[in-house]
Parts: C-alpha cells; structure tokens; sequence
C-alpha cells in the first residue's frame, strides 16, 4: 500500500508509536517463526533499513528495520536480535534503495514492478565506478588479450579534467569524450581498434565461435601518455568509430558509445546495470566490456573486449557478480590458463619498466577556498559528539553530518553535490550520520528565547556519539523542512525542501553573509546555531531570512571548525547573546 503524507510533526509522531504496538505492523515489516524478517516496501520510492543495537531490555541486541516513503513517512520495528536469523527486502514499486549495517544476511527481490535500486552502504558509490586515476610515471599500458565480439568497435580513454559540469548522459559528454580520444594527446587516446587489429588470444567457447578475426594483427602492450594523477574513463563504441561518434553524438544503435561509468550509459540509473564493463580481479587491472546494452539483449559473458590496464588504478563491477551462470566465461581454459597468468607478467614487466604502480596522493583542494567556511575537522580518534540543544525553527526537518573526503570532485550546491551528501547521511557510517531528526526528536532545552517562538516538541535523546575516521573533514547539512531520503530522491528539491550546508559555497546565498547559514555563537567552535530560511529569501518576501541562528542550536565535542562567527552575522535586533534563556541554552 501507498503511505501517506504526514506533514505535521506531531501526527506522524503518533502514527508511528500505534503502528509500532502491533505485533505485525501493517507497512510490511515481518518476522517469521524461522527468524526470517521480511521488510516489504510500498508502491512509491522506499528507503529500507535494516541496523543492530544494543538497545534492548537489559542491553540485549535489538535489531530494528524501518520503511521511510518518498513522502517522508516512516515507520520501524524492533526484534530481539536473537529471534532474526536472515532478512529478506522486497521491493513493490518505485526505485527503492536499501540498507543493512545489522551484519545479517540479507536477499533482495521485486515484485509488482518495483526496482531495488542499489545499497547506500556499497563500498563504492556508484559514481567511483568506472574512474581510473594515473600513476605517477603519466604511463598506461593497455593490452588487449580477448575478443568475443561480433562487431569491430574502437575503445579509447578521456581525461576527465574539465569534463565535471557536463551531465555524463549528454550528447555534449558524448562528443568531448570523441573529441579527447581523437586528440592523441594527455587528454586521450585510442588504445584498441577491432576494426582492423587482433587480441592477443583466440578460443571458442561452449556458446560461440571463435571471433579474433584479426589474430595476425595483434600490436602488443600499447602504452600511451597521460598526466600523473588525472583521472579518465573509458568509451567503446561496439560497432563503428570515436569519429563517427565526434561527428554525430546522438547516433544510436549499434554505434553508441558505452562507457566504463555507469552515469554516462544510456542505461537507467540501477545497481543492475553498472556492470556494462567489468572487473576480473583487482591485482593485474583486466577488464571486459559487454557490447550490448545490459538493459537490452546482452548476453554477459563478458567476452566481447577484454582488455588489462596497467600505470592506473581503478574499479568497475566484479564480473563474478553479474556473469552469466550459463556462459560463464571466467571458468574457461583461456581465462585460468592464459589471461590471468598473462596479465600478471606483464604487469611485473610494467612495473620493471616504470615502476611500482601507485597512484600519487591525490589532496583535495583546500576546503575553504573550494567549498567555502564551514568545514569542520574531527579530533584523532574520530569522534564527535552531539548534542541538540535548542529547537527555535518553526520547520520540521533533518541535520546530518557529512564527511568531505572527495566532495570537492562535485560542484558545491549542484544537485550531484547534494544528494552524495544526502547519501552519506543515510549511510549512517563514517562516512556521514544522521544527526537530529525533528520529526521525532526534540531538543535538551525548552526555555522559550525573547526573540522567538519555542517549537520543541518531541523526545529528547541526549547526547550523540559519531564515529568518523580520525582527523576527518567534514560538514554538517540542514534540510530545513523534508527528510535527507526525499532529498536524496530529488537532489533539485527547492524551497524549504532545499539542502543547506555549513559550507558557504555549497549555498545559493552568497551575496548574504557570504552564504553563511550556520554561525560559531560562542566563537570556541563547541556552540553553532542554524538560520533555516535561505538568507536571500528564495525570492519570495514572505521568507526571507531573520537571521537569528536559533532554528536550531546544537553543542559539539571532539571537532574543530572555522565557521564564520555569530556576531558576525546575526542580526543584532535578534541576537541571543544578551537574552536572559541565553546562558542555559548554551551551557
């Protein structure tokens, strides 16, 4: 069934305590006399969580699984830990995403067309996939060792430098990736071309010919130039060439490029279909492109182009997890006996050449001249400690914390910027954490300031414990009135939806305050208040900002920031310093 909106903080508080008395609640949360629990979604876009605790009668693990809709409903159910052996996570409509930190086992299946789209906690995110960073020596090396396609296709590599506000799906993508490859320069290469030469092995397989019919004509390791540490993609076109794709980008069939990132195929965005091209092992660098669509009439044997890259480091899909069972190409003879024992000589030799491969430290740029003030650095045991001090906002909505490691890649505010960041919260991992959640929380202190209403309703969970890696940079993000799954569903969100951020830059407010909608109130960075209306009033009269940075006020222990001062920014007529409720809000 579909649930319902519930916009108001108090309705959807009571809502979720009468559906969690019921022994089955009735959004699809199940356990089964077997210990199998069932966590069933709706017809709409669904979050699924599946997480362990300890917060049990007498401290007996407790492992609880939660449904949040698109429409920012949620509901949980909590089991002993001791009853739940596996879980099970159904998809029933809509691209539904799940996540499971409980250390179970867990399945996934659909039905009534839903999609489970991919996991929030999966290693790598999957717009990592696919990006390979070059070694310090700027040489790649790349041997093209199988053939098992039918079509003469070209494959080449793109630098990736100035490529990051085109949308990876474009036509306009499309034509620079052409372009670059055509280059023959630091910005590209092409390193196979099956119209005319040969890899540098042939064998038939149990389901199809032999299909090297340029064997002759093998070139060998073929290595190219690129710039240390930049990073690049790979293009195949399946049946054609890079220049036929220069000329007309939006050419179709069999002549549309594929790529090594899943973001830039003409695929839908879903875990199924990140493994166009895939991994065999990550010790030598071989990889295989499938050269039909995965959403279309692919066979996945992953045969077609194998090729090994060697002076880069990247990763794509492991093939073992998206191979065909019937035409399982990694159990070959050709694959165990002469690709693999291949791959790892030339690698050796490689590296005699130019080197261990190593990628040199790649540092993002300076935080604050990229992102702007606001970040916030944990201390060298990574943990950081909160506590929701006062609720002055008259908005119901959600704080996250964010780590900053690779955030730079995306352009601060972009939609891409914002829903990694709305990712990264929902991991609840290192690498970000749900901090206060208004629907059903409240703050430590209920005395009303003189400058403001008191909206502070709810259950008080005193102080948060987040682990992050030591000494981590990293953020902290408001959606003033939604949850971080909506936004993570609608990165373009606007209005009171619209993700604010710590970081100034990362805010379309910078002509206010420099874009500052958090403050430092005590200057000590332990006290930081919230402004959750956009300081340039989205355009609309009737929101524009007060800025009290009271909406909500939070104390933090164990990190160090550089957000810009309360006094700095605060309008004086409604400052908090001098109210008499000031001190212990503070304290």
């Amino acid at each position: 069934m579909a649930l319902k909106s519930i916009p108001m903080k108090h309705n959807a508080r009571l809502n979720l305590e009468g559906l969690e008395e019921r022994a089955v609640p009735a959004t699809g949360i199940f356990l089964s006399n077997v210990g199998i629990l069932r966590v069933e979604g709706t017809s709409g876009a669904d979050l699924i969580q599946i997480s362990k605790n300890n917060q049990g009668v007498n401290k007996g693990a407790m492992v609880t699984a939660s449904i949040k809709a698109d429409t920012g409903y949620q509901v949980s159910q909590s089991f002993d830990a001791s009853m739940v052996k596996s879980i099970e996570i159904v998809g029933k409509g809509g691209q539904d995403t799940f996540m499971n930190t409980s250390g179970l086992s867990a399945k996934t299946s659909t039905a009534n067309g839903g999609w489970i789209a991919n996991n929030l906690n999966a290693e790598i995110p999957s717009g990592a996939l696919g990006v390979f960073t070059v070694g310090k020596d700027g040489v790649v090396g790349v041997d093209y060792l199988f053939r098992g396609a039918g079509y003469n296709g070209q494959v080449g590599i793109f630098s990736l430098s100035g490529m990051e506000k085109l949308d990876p799906k474009s036509v306009e993508f499309r034509k620079e990736a052409a372009s670059r490859i055509l280059s023959e320069s630091q910005k590209g290469h092409l390193i196979i071309d099956a119209n005319k030469e040969g890899a540098k092995f042939s064998a038939s397989t149990a389901w199809e010919g032999d299909q090297n019919r340029f064997a002759k004509n093998y070139v060998g390791l073929r290595e190219v130039k690129m710039t240390p540490g930049d990073t690049f993609a790979i293009m195949l076109v399946p049946s054609g060439t890079v220049s036929q794709v220069a000329k007309n980008p939006s050419i179709g069939g069999a002549t549309q490029p594929l790529f090594s990132m899943p973001t830039a195929n003409p695929l839908p965005d879903q875990a199924q279909f990140n493994g166009q091209i895939g991994q065999y092992n990550d010790t030598d660098q071989i990889f295989a492109f499938e050269d039909l669509r995965l959403d279309q009439s692919s066979d996945r044997d992953y045969n077609d182009v194998v090729f090994q890259i060697v002076g880069a480091q990247g990763k794509a899909t492991p093939i073992k997890e998206v191979i065909s069972k019937d035409r399982n190409f990694l159990e070959t003879g050709v694959v165990k006996d002469k690709i693999i024992p291949t791959a790892e000589k030339t690698k050796d030799q490689f590296e005699e050449k130019h080197g261990k491969i190593e990628t040199p430290e790649i540092k993002d740029e300076n935080y604050e001249k990229v992102l702007g003030r606001g970040t916030f650095k944990a201390n060298s045991k990574g943990i950081v400690q909160l506590d929701f001090a006062y609720d002055g906002g008259g908005y119901v909505g959600e704080m996250g914390i964010y780590s900053l490691k690779g955030m730079t890649a995306y352009v601060p505010g972009s939609a891409a910027y914002i829903q990694e960041a709305a990712r990264r919260v929902l991991t609840g991992s290192s690498l970000g954490y749900l901090a206060i959640s208004d629907f059903n929380e409240g703050a430590k202190n209920s005395d009303k300031l003189k400058t403001d209403g008191l909206f502070n309703k709810g259950d008080y969970k005193g102080v948060q414990t987040f682990k992050l890696d030591a000494n981590e940079e990293f953020g902290f993000v408001l959606i003033p009135n939604a949850t971080f799954w909506e936004v993570y569903n609608n990165p373009n969100a606007a209005g009171a939806k619209r993700a604010l951020f710590s970081n100034a830059n990362a805010n379309p407010t910078q002509a206010i305050n420099g874009g500052a909608q958090l403050a430092d109130i005590t200057g000590e960075s332990n006290v930081f208040g919230w402004e959750d209306q956009r300081l340039d009033g989205d355009g609309k009269s009737s929101a524009v900002s007060d800025r009290d940075y009271n909406d909500i006020i939070f104390r933090l222990i164990g990190a160090e920031s550089d957000a810009v001062s309360y006094k700095s920014v605060a309008n004086p007529a409604k400052s908090i310093l001098n109210d008499p409720s000031y001190t212990k809000i503070i304290a």
